[in-house]
């Protein structure tokens, strides 16, 4: 195009030259007639190829150019965006592994579990094995089938140890063939037994979460052997730890070659191209033919197919997680558009000049959006990296006992298609409502409000209605943040688990004594049981005392008590247990008694019992309890005549022990009686007895608790049993790690937001002075005392900040709700909360606009008339 254009002013310089024109005239006449040669060529280049893609090309690169000259001003935006458009990404990552945890396993889709109708559990009988040769051959539609159950019928959270360490673990015993059929690959090890394993041996594989626990970095697992419940696990291998998916969130899979004994988890992998109807169609005859072995014929029965659940439901605590990531970049690019449209504003002499060399309304708009678009996309791609290295930081440092609500992060497709959207989003908020404001340029106007006399009232109500905003969106934030630091401290306190229990736990064990069934199938007498175990756990080095505890139901659900004057009454107790206790049980918890005597150390006090202030309070409330008469049953039952020897107290408020007590029917706590050689325990559907037992030690309360774990490992007829501290046992570590790690996220959220809002109010007031600087100078010069100025420019902006908290205080609520279910309800101290963030958060405002105010009565009346 450009030879094509010279070429024609080269004829028409010809044409002249021949008219009798000088060549130097010529080609002066010759380019007036051809017009500007950049206007041609942008003319033609609009008829080829793709002009709207090539009027952005060009306002990014004008856009590169002008923010090069701005570099604060870009440097301060990228990492504004950056640092809001990673947090909101995060905590949306955070919700997505919730819901789609990424399984590495082969062919997740074909994986099904099953269940079995009826339940053997509710019918009485054992689990048939019939069920398990059924599945074990394979079928027409499934191609593997695998079973898992608790471990020697232990549910719930086992210790595993190493050495010094010890940590919680959750533990499952399988089929060899377990692994194999969920199609998962080791990170170490092997997943199925070694070929020649000693059968009698326990082997098992853990996860990389427990390995990481136990074994230091760069120490091999494989083999090693482990400690689960004071019993020797040899390690085989080492597996990936799915948190949302429910037969791989476990820590501990012991590998069992006879099988499982009992394994109410059934998972089939199926075939490749099995239908639905030939997979009902198959287990419904396997189902009917194993209901006729069994001698179930007239029982519905059924084998039912489900896909492996993989996920976990959402809780009201992710709503408020993403809610909190949503509101910050909200906040950001509102705080960043009132900047950008004060920007715009304070660039009108550049708009005008565009205006008058031709540029239209679209092109300024573009040329704006352009530059906005420039500084998300840098925000974006520095968001992305500060993405990838919190979801590492979250992956190392979430807690256990948070499993169930917040997973460790995943990079995702997902992750970047929401930080795209975030920014796109921020492009439109950030770079519309400033580009429409400024695009129609009004030279009139533009010299007014050069001239400060404040007539730019209508882009002060604009800036002050994005201020409003973004309080009414900080308020929730900060309110949850205050919450959670508040719910911190109140469980961080000394006296905190004190308050919780009623005695100190900190030196306290408690694990469970087990006995398997005798030969004779015959009750075990507790009295004569108890005081040989406790005696040998007594002479484990560090114990100070021991004590054991066994619940038991008065008969008929009732409680008979006589008031001293022959009036005998009969409470209902619904499903109230009361103990039977060991002579030192109060001493070993150190609890102590506050009216009456305490059971002797030798005993001899069986007729008696021993109550709690709650239960003495409702069973006798206008009498004393000490002598009175007692039964564990109806007046009609059997149950002996005990009578009341002492009153256990505690060190619970009377406001804790009334919030305890106000769900209950019956204000019935704490009854004890004493142990008896008549006591048995009762057998569960285990076949083991059991009863709980309560150790307090001298000192190293974790070294005492691996010996007694080890003790009752090494029992003949013990099975094994969670032993640890009582503040593990209760759940205090894990609840205050948990919401450590919550309250740092949403302070992190809320501390983001409120510096946002902060740095709002402060360019809305900085404006605010430069759009009055003449009023104010002139104020000045008639002899205005500096604190009136400074109240005037406060009283500008205190509107919007109280607009704002009252916006954002309806908003609160949501986030009452949300983050009150994660922390066990919110009481009547929500109202001190919401004082104390509406105060916060308007003594931050007030501290953001006062740096502008007073800087305000520094302005020179002489100048400021003089540039009039």
């Amino acid at each position: 195009m450009n030879a094509e254009m010279q070429h024609h002013l080269d004829l028409e310089t010809d044409y002249l030259v021949a008219r009798g024109l000088t060549p130097q005239e010529a080609r002066r006449q010759a380019a007036a007639v051809f017009g500007g040669t950049t206007q041609a060529l942008e003319s033609a280049r609009d008829l080829h190829g793709f002009p709207a893609l090539a009027e952005f090309w060009r306002s990014a690169r004008l856009a590169g150019r002008t923010l090069i000259r701005h570099r604060a001003f870009a440097i301060m935006t990228i990492v504004t965006l950056a640092l809001t458009i990673a947090a909101s990404t995060t905590a949306f990552s955070m919700l997505d592994a919730v819901l789609n945890p990424r399984l590495n396993a082969r062919d997740p889709g074909r994986l099904y579990t099953v269940k079995v109708i009826p339940d053997p559990r509710r019918i009485g009988r054992p689990f048939p094995s019939q069920i398990e040769r059924s599945f074990a051959g394979g079928g027409a539609t499934f191609e593997s089938y695998a079973i898992s159950g608790p471990w020697r019928g232990f549910y719930g959270d086992a210790v595993a140890e190493r050495g010094r360490k010890t940590r919680a673990a959750t533990v499952r015993s399988v089929s060899v063939n377990y692994f194999p059929t969920v199609g998962v690959e080791p990170l170490e090890g092997q997943l199925t037994l070694p070929a020649g394993s000693d059968v009698g041996s326990e082997r098992a594989v853990i996860s990389d979460r427990l390995r990481g626990e136990l074994f230091a970095e760069g120490e091999t697992a494989v083999p090693g052997t482990i400690l689960v419940n004071g019993r020797p696990i040899t390690v085989v291998g080492v597996v990936k730890r799915y948190e949302g998916v429910a037969l791989l969130s476990d820590d501990v899979w012991i590998l069992e070659p006879r099988g499982v004994p009992y394994g109410p988890w059934r998972l089939v992998r199926l075939r490749e191209h099995a239908t639905p109807i030939q997979v009902r169609s198959e287990l419904e005859a396997l189902s009917e033919r194993a209901a006729s072995q069994i001698g179930l014929p007239d029982l519905h029965t059924a084998f039912v197919p489900t896909p492996l659940p993989i996920g976990m439901s959402v809780k009201s605590l992710h709503y408020a997680l993403i809610g909190a990531g949503v509101a910050v970049l909200l906040i950001a690019c509102l705080n960043l558009a009132n900047l950008q449209l004060v920007r715009a504003m304070g660039r009108g002499s550049e708009m005008a000049a565009q205006a008058a060399l031709g540029a239209t309304r679209s092109h300024i708009i573009t040329q704006l959006l352009a530059e906005n678009a420039v500084l998300v996309g840098l925000g974006l791609v520095v968001a992305l990296l500060l993405t990838v290295g919190a979801a590492e930081l979250i992956r190392v440092t979430v807690p256990r006992g948070i499993g169930q609500l917040i997973v460790a992060p995943e990079i995702s497709w997902r992750m970047v298609g929401f930080a795209i959207a975030g920014s796109v989003l921020a492009v439109l908020l950030i770079g519309a409502v400033p580009a429409v404001s400024v695009s129609r340029v009004d030279l009139n106007s533009l010299l007014k409000n050069r001239a400060g006399s404040g007539t730019s009232r209508g882009h002060h109500k604009r800036y002050g209605a994005l201020v409003v905003l973004q309080i009414a969106l900080a308020l929730p934030l900060t309110v949850g943040a205050i919450m959670l630091l508040s719910f911190l401290w109140g469980i961080t306190r000394p006296s905190a688990p004190i308050e919780r229990v009623g005695y100190d736990p900190t030196p306290i064990i408690r694990g469970q004594l087990r006995w398997t069934r005798t030969d004779s199938g015959g009750p075990i007498s507790l009295g004569a049981i108890a005081p040989r175990h406790l005696q040998a756990i007594t002479a484990i080095p560090g114990v100070h005392a021991a004590a054991l505890a066994v619940a038991a139901r008065p008969a008929g659900s009732k409680v008979t008590v006589e008031d001293g004057s022959g009036e005998i009454r009969e409470v209902e107790t619904l499903l109230w247990n009361y103990q039977i206790v060991t002579p030192d049980y109060f001493r070993t918890l150190d609890r102590p008694i506050v009216s009456g005597e305490d059971f002797p150390a030798e005993g001899g006090a069986e007729a008696t019992v021993i109550l709690d202030a709650n239960t003495a309070n409702t069973l006798w409330p206008r009498a004393d309890p000490i002598g009175k008469a007692i039964k564990f049953g109806s007046a009609r039952s059997a149950a002996p005549w005990l009578r009341v020897r002492g009153i256990v107290g505690d060190r619970r408020s009377a406001k804790q022990r009334e919030s305890l007590m106000a769900a209950g029917v019956v204000r019935l706590t704490g009854a004890y009686r004493l142990l008896t050689g008549a006591d048995t325990a009762e057998m569960s559907i285990y076949k083991r007895y059991e009863a709980e037992l309560d150790v307090r030690a001298d000192s190293a309360p974790p070294v005492v608790a691996s010996a007694v774990r080890r003790y009752l490992a090494e029992l003949d007829d013990a099975y094994p049993a969670r032993v640890e501290l009582l503040t593990e046992y209760l759940g205090i570590p894990q609840q205050i790690a948990a919401m450590r790690f919550m309250t740092a996220l949403f302070t992190a959220f809320g501390v983001l937001a409120l510096g946002l809002a902060c740095l709002g109010i402060y360019g809305i007031v900085t404006q605010h002075v430069v759009d009055h600087r003449r009023d104010l100078g002139i104020r000045l010069a008639l002899g205005a005392p500096p604190r009136v100025i400074v109240a005037a420019v406060l009283r500008a902006q205190n509107v919007f900040a109280l607009l704002g908290i009252a916006i954002g205080l309806a908003l609160t609520a949501f986030t009452a709700q949300w983050i009150g279910g994660f922390v066990g309800g919110i009481g009547v101290g929500e109202v001190a909360w919401y004082a104390t963030t509406c105060v916060l958060l308007f003594s931050c405002a007030v501290g953001s606009a006062l740096v502008p105010a007073v800087r305000a009565t520094r302005i020179a009346p002489m100048e400021v008339l003089r540039a009039d």
